[in-house]
């Protein structure tokens, strides 16, 4: 199942994606108690794909997150034909440090 977080370039930050409305261009998050669906047109947002993998503390990895590989290596995440790929680096003790998007 596909899974997107997006920046709010309004707002300055990111929310959960919990609808997209193709017919309407807008996606929407649920806010408050009382899960009020709050809509967001897609000119205002950045939409962000899960890559369904995690990192080593169990954070779900995003595109366009940058992964700190050691003290002075880090990369970023990319979809390229089809696959996720870390930009020039790759580790087994991967940690999302932040987005890139």
């Amino acid at each position: 199942m596909l899974k997107f977080r997006a920046w709010d370039k309004v707002n300055n930050r990111m929310i959960e994606v919990n609808e997209i409305n193709f017919n309407y261009r807008t996606i929407g998050q649920y806010e408050g108690d009382l899960n009020f669906l709050k809509k967001y047109k897609y000119d205002d947002v950045v939409s962000i794909q899960y890559t369904d993998i995690k990192d080593k503390k169990g954070e779900q990895i995003c595109e366009g997150d940058i992964l700190k590989i050691n003290d002075w290596t880090y990369g970023y995440v990319i979809q390229e034909t089809g696959c996720w790929m870390m930009k020039y680096f790759r580790s087994a003790t991967q940690e999302r440090v932040g987005t890139c998007l």
